[in-house]
């Protein structure tokens, strides 16, 4: 992430009065020294830079290996922004018979292969 964008996302989150900024990491790969810095202080938000073109969820092993964290993935060109999270999702079926519990996977987003 560009540092003036980096400046710009830290002094918004700064001057919040509910919110406490736990640390600020350079340049750092995805990988184990930021996974270790989510260990050691523990935030409920990282915000991570990301190139634009990374796709979503660039991030989904930090996720799936903090599932308490919610990861907020800045664009590089700061155009872009996307809040990814691991919870719990449930919607009540009304309909279980076998066409309501078909309209549910299909209405859920969920391709067949």
């Amino acid at each position: 992430m560009p540092r003036m964008l980096r400046d710009i996302i830290e002094t918004a989150i700064r001057s919040q009065p509910d919110m406490i900024v736990v640390g600020v990491m350079g340049v750092v790969g995805a990988g184990d020294a930021l996974s270790d810095a989510v260990q050691r202080d523990k935030p409920d938000v990282v915000i991570l830079g990301i190139e634009a073109d990374a796709g979503p969820r660039a991030c989904e092993a930090l996720l799936y290996d903090h599932p308490h964290v919610r990861l907020l993935e800045v664009t590089d060109d700061g155009r872009g922004a996307t809040l990814c999270e691991l919870r719990p999702h449930r919607v009540p079926i009304g309909d279980v018979s076998a066409e309501g519990l078909v309209g549910a996977i299909r209405a859920s987003g969920i391709e067949a292969s």
